[in-house]
């Protein structure tokens, strides 16, 4: 029983950082995606 306790308290600490580091990563490349995108309009409203 507390063995099954420690592996689940394990796994409760282990998950929220995996999924906040996969959120960081997506928000990270989405940032990277809006800023291409932000630069690429730029470049074709001065050059149209």
């Amino acid at each position: 029983m507390t063995l099954r306790w420690i592996c689940l308290n394990k796994l409760d600490s282990i998950l929220p950082s995996v999924t906040f580091n996969a959120f960081n990563s997506a928000a990270m490349i989405s940032c990277v995606f809006i800023f291409i995108a932000k630069c690429n309009l730029r470049q074709t409203s001065r050059f149209p």
